[in-house]
């Protein structure tokens, strides 16, 4: 289906309301508008029997409906795009299936193209920003009816010519087969959104109806899809950063056509095409194409439709954004409609289409927060209290259309078979496991992080890590796990007792015991796990034996939190002595370093987006900069605890782009201790280079030896741009060129180090440690099921200043770089 059929004016919306008499005798007369190619064809406007003035405009689905006193006996429906047609409905069956032939204005396009007429339009509505996004520069209210629905569409019917099809492929096809007359899934839900400013404000799920995805996992399909602006410079739009055409700087990287104007009743409307120049289309992922649709009288934008032009993925992307007059002069966005299709998930021939629409009502501009805690001061969906309704007169009253067979069917079908064997809740059961770290099955849920790691020292790991699940309990649960190096020859175990307060999952109190390995000088800070390619490096390790209690509160203010206390022992399985006095002939190896500790972690993001459920916490993509603190205080004499000290360190992401010149990352860390402790409780120089370094690692130094320095004290700054495709963005061959640039410095505040740690050797980085990079990313690209990218490139690091080598070579490293990027 071309792209036009989606672009001809809302004109529907502008109309006022004809009343009738609501006690007289209704004829209903309904259909569908098809295309040629047998695709529903929104926005077609139908006159029944030459009234224009109760004219209506078919829906996103190609659907109509007429409730009028009087026998319809003619339509008539225009389209710019398509021929008009005059139709004697007594020719046709009930209901009625329409289809109009394609036949786009060409002559008038061309005359309009890029004329002054147009751009001038185009430059009143920028400079009539601030009335037209009245949703970004105030506070508001309003309350929203969604429905999101995915469907299997045959993307590719070529199978039909191949003989020997993959046994893959013929499953899915198969599965095309049994669902055509259902959706995969649906879901409606009816939300309540407070906004007080930008990335500030609350939406509350009071009601929802699925077809049998019940778990607060998918919250994020349960809120409305906000609306979207085109006056900004970049939207992100379809994975990638576009430029928005409504803007001064970037109004010259587009054409404008003027398509028609018409005119009906009162209102006069402008429709203009938008698509990138000639010399933008080399890189067509970072711009879009689109109608706008204005009134000519306020220049006001009533409506736009806008699609990727990513000519590299196959994914297609649409967003439909209906504005409505609520007062004389302020437009809202009422309607926002959202179009996914995935050609290549699940399989090559069988894709996947998501569509989700919000209707929004009962706005309300400036409204008076009733309670302090109303007064929002963080982005979230809040879904904690909501109510799984069936009751079919509430969705009838919310409903903006009532459901098409396909979705009755839907519902039908998930009601009579509840099992959990259908391929979208195997889908779904498997995604949640990744993003959860945690496979549910019945009673005990498994702990995929357990499951299988590889580091120098242990060689390949293999473990089982258990915990009960809600249907046990929803207030306490019980965990353990254990697991076996095969190079160490060792067992390491652990278990947990977790007390779950109030309704959340994220607030509650834990009793740990563990006896396992831990890195020396490592650090972890709240929410991050540590690297898989840093941790296959690993070959020094200290023997852990811990025992605490710890307070986690998933939610205050952007904030995740966790408060503990802990005894603990290190004991070093490589050669050390720790003789901070002179006598060290009472000195055994290996030692046993004792200490308790009082410690909080926080992670703090300037503009969270949380999503607060019944039993959870849900955080949905990242948003920067993002602040990781750790403060440590050694209680001597507390437990058996021998070190009187005080750490803390602090870490800080930010990634931002650098107008069309790519994306910008930057990692900055600082941390400090005020005391001489032993070499494992010290801080690692955060090296990345040792003999199976091979694949980049985030934030690391990858010249620095792993183990080459060691400090009390340190400031590390991390920085990496990449260009994008800006050099090479033609065809599909596009690799992304990009440089890197690390720097640090650590102390290590003793005078002879080596007398008081004694048996291997260590320095710090005082004089300071520098390295830069060269990257050539997405050399090879390859995708997952049609849903994730993936790319392979190459990078060479060198490192210079003081702690260069004497040979070239030396201070070279060598790195296969990575990308991955969802949909």
């Amino acid at each position: 289906m071309k792209r036009n059929i989606f672009l001809y004016a809302f004109l529907l919306f502008l109309l006022p309301s004809f009343q009738v008499n609501l006690f007289a005798q209704k004829i209903t007369l309904s259909g569908t508008v098809f295309s040629e190619n047998n695709e529903p064809l929104p926005f077609v406007f139908i006159i029944p029997n030459d009234q224009v003035h109760l004219g209506k405009l078919t829906r996103f689905n190609g659907k109509f409906e007429f409730e009028l006193e009087n026998p319809i006996e003619k339509l008539t429906l225009f389209h710019p795009d398509y021929k008009s047609k005059s139709i004697a409905t007594a020719q046709l069956k009930k209901p009625l299936n329409i289809k109009l032939e394609y036949f786009p204005d060409q002559a008038t396009a061309k005359e309009n193209y890029n004329s002054e007429k147009v751009l001038g339009i185009v430059r009143n509505i920028i400079d009539k920003k601030e009335l037209n996004v009245v949703y970004k520069n105030q506070p508001f209210k309003y309350d929203a009816y969604n429905k999101i629905k995915g469907e299997l569409f045959i993307s590719d019917d070529s199978y039909q010519e191949k003989e020997n099809l993959k046994k893959r492929d013929l499953k899915y096809l198969d599965y095309y087969t049994e669902q055509k007359d259902n959706y995969l899934f649906l879901i409606e839900s009816f939300t309540e959104r407070e906004f007080k400013r930008t990335n500030r404000d609350k939406e509350k799920v009071i009601k929802v109806r699925s077809s049998g995805l019940e778990d607060d996992f998918i919250t994020s399909l349960l809120s409305s899809f906000k609306p979207i602006t085109l006056y900004e410079n970049y939207i992100n739009f379809s994975g990638n950063r576009v430029n928005c055409p409504l803007n001064k700087d970037n109004m010259r990287m587009y054409d404008f056509v003027l398509r028609s104007m018409n005119k009906i009743l009162e209102k006069e409307i402008y429709i203009i095409d938008f698509f990138p120049k000639e010399k933008f289309q080399k890189d067509p992922s970072h711009y879009l194409s689109g109608t706008i649709f204005i009134d000519v009288s306020s220049f006001k934008l009533l409506a736009f439709y806008i699609q990727n032009n990513n000519d590299i993925d196959d994914r297609n992307v649409e967003i439909i954004q209906k504005n409505s007059f609520i007062k004389k002069d302020t437009i809202f966005p009422t309607h926002v409609f959202l179009k996914i299709k995935l050609p290549d998930f699940p399989s090559k021939y069988v894709g996947t289409s998501i569509i989700k629409d919000s209707y929004i009502s009962k706005i309300n501009l400036n409204p008076e927060f009733e309670t302090l805690k109303e007064k929002l001061d963080f982005d979230m969906v809040v879904f904690d209290n909501y109510i799984d309704s069936t009751h079919n007169a509430f969705w009838d009253i919310k409903r903006k259309d009532s459901l098409s067979k396909k979705e009755e069917l839907t519902y039908i079908n998930s009601y009579k078979d509840s099992a959990d064997d259908s391929l979208i809740k195997k889908w779904y059961k498997l995604g949640k496991a990744f993003y959860k770290d945690q496979l549910a099955v019945d009673l005990l849920g498994i702990n995929l992080n357990n499951l299988f790691s590889l580091n120098q020292y242990e060689g390949l790991r293999l473990g089982m890590g258990l915990t009960t699940t809600e249907k046990i309990s929803k207030t306490v649960s019980l965990g353990g796990y254990g697991a076996y190096g095969f190079r160490d020859k060792n067992w390491k175990f652990g278990g947990n007792f977790n007390i779950y307060l109030k309704k959340s999952k994220e607030n509650y109190f834990q009793v740990k015991t563990m006896f396992d390995l831990e890195e020396p000088g490592s650090q972890h800070f709240f929410g991050q796990s540590d690297d898989f390619f840093r941790k296959i490096m690993t070959e020094r390790m200290d023997k852990y034996r811990l025992s605490g209690i710890s307070f986690y509160n998933g939610f205050i203010n952007n904030t995740n939190a966790e408060i503990s206390l802990s005894s603990y022992w290190r004991e070093p399985t490589y050669e050390y002595l720790y003789a901070p006095e002179a006598d060290t002939d009472s000195l055994t190896t290996p030692q046993r370093f004792k200490s308790t500790d009082l410690s909080i972690k926080l992670r703090y993001s300037v503009d969270g987006n949380f999503y607060v459920g019944k039993r959870q916490l849900l955080t949905f993509g990242k948003t920067f900069p993002v602040l990781y603190v750790n403060f440590t205080k050694g209680l001597d004499g507390v437990l058996g605890g021998n070190y009187n000290y005080t750490k803390y360190s602090f870490k800080i992401n930010y990634s931002f782009f650098v107008g069309n010149y790519g994306q910008s990352d930057v990692t900055i860390e600082y941390g400090s201790m005020n005391s001489n402790l032993p070499y494992p409780m010290l801080f690692n120089g955060r090296g990345g280079k040792s003999t199976l370094s091979g694949i980049i690692v985030k934030d690391v130094f990858q010249t620095m030896d792993i183990y080459g320095f060691v400090s009390n004290n340190y400031f590390n700054i991390y920085y990496q741009h990449n260009f994008g495709s800006l050099m090479f963005n033609k065809g599909r061959f596009r690799p992304e060129f990009g440089f890197a640039l690390n720097a640090g410095w650590g102390q290590l505040n003793l005078e002879n180090p080596e007398e008081i740690h004694q048996r291997i050797e260590i320095s710090d980085y005082s004089r300071g440690y520098y390295e830069t990079g060269l990257l050539v990313n997405n050399l090879l690209k390859a995708k997952i099921l049609g849903l994730v990218k993936g790319g392979l490139g190459i990078g060479i690091f060198y490192n210079f200043g003081y702690y260069a080598q004497p040979k070239i070579y030396d201070n070279m490293a060598f790195r296969i770089t990575y990308l991955v990027r969802g949909i």
